[in-house]
């Protein structure tokens, strides 16, 4: 395994749940920034309210390749998975549903 990702590991263990907690909300946010810093950089002239709403078009892709993803490949969402609150009809989550039921 990789030593960096060992360490940050290590670290996160050591960490209490507000301390966890605090690092995941800076993350979202460094990460939320070069997000927006990129759709700048790829449509200037834009304003904010048109990239505030091309983030919001980004994240609602991701989310939906995150669900195609889940549906094509169950075995692989943890227990935790987003998918139950994706909207999806049963049919398209079943096997997933019924795999978690199962273990």
């Amino acid at each position: 395994m990789d030593p960096e990702l060992l360490e940050q590991i290590e670290r996160a263990r050591g960490m209490t749940g507000a301390e966890k907690v605090r690092e995941s909300l800076q993350l979202y946010d460094r990460s939320r920034r070069m997000i927006m810093d990129g759709l700048r950089s790829e449509n200037p002239g834009a304003d904010d309210a048109v990239i505030r709403q091309l983030f919001i078009e980004r994240l609602q892709l991701n989310r939906s390749m995150e669900v195609l993803l889940m549906v094509a490949q169950p075995e692989e969402a943890g227990p935790h998975s987003r998918l139950a609150s994706t909207g999806l009809p049963m049919g398209a989550r079943g096997a997933l549903t019924e795999q978690r039921s199962m273990g």
